[in-house]
């Protein structure tokens, strides 16, 4: 989707749930574009949002560094907050195998 928008094109990319992967995030960010996308509130069952030790119940504006990684020991052992594992099988344009280096990104979280 982000690859077919004109470069000089200013725009917004706003997405439903449905949406919610860290590859869609890459993309947009690779591509310097504003984006806003509603996630699941729920934060079991593998959402987006396990994990990140986000406030439960109240409003919040928080701004989380995660790094992607293919690696399952190391960091990620000790901080899986800020380090998400891809499985191999997961799709991850960023880092093709477990030989590449990991990927950091910075999210705003909003919730109200």
């Amino acid at each position: 989707m982000t690859e077919r928008l004109p470069k000089w094109f200013p725009v917004i990319i706003t997405a439903d749930r449905g949406y919610e992967n860290y590859n869609f995030f890459a993309h947009v960010e690779e591509k310097l574009l504003d984006y806003v996308v509603r996630l699941k509130s729920t934060k079991n069952n593998g959402s987006i949002l396990s994990g990140l030790n986000l406030p439960a119940g109240e409003v919040f504006d928080i701004t989380k560094d995660i790094v992607i990684t293919r690696h399952s020991t190391d960091p990620y052992a000790v901080n899986k907050e800020k380090y998400k594992n891809m499985t191999k099988q997961a799709r991850f344009d960023f880092i093709p195998s477990s030989k590449y280096p990991d990927y950091e990104m910075s999210i705003r979280f909003l919730f109200f």
